[in-house]
């Protein structure tokens, strides 16, 4: 069985924003639920740190090679399996 993390439900939302064509940050905060999954997860004792648990999440999908920044196009786009 898989250990799911808390933010796996999260990941998800953020890569079906990215394969909808939703790919800036402010695309990807504003897809369905993907705010108030941010909301959720953020500290409550942290004001504005919704966008950063998003900005977060994306540098984490990042690292583990399932999305990448395109910088000439600035978006996000999800990186082709091998």
């Amino acid at each position: 069985m898989k250990n799911e993390s808390k933010f796996d439900q999260l990941d998800a939302a953020i890569i079906d924003a990215i394969k909808g064509c939703y790919n800036t940050s402010t695309l990807i905060f504003c897809y369905h639920d993907i705010a108030s999954e941010c909301e959720y997860l953020a500290n409550p004792n942290s004001r504005g740190s919704t966008d950063r648990v998003l900005n977060r999440r994306l540098q984490a999908l990042r690292k583990a090679g399932k999305i990448t920044y395109k910088k000439c196009h600035r978006r996000w786009v999800l990186v082709e399996a091998k």
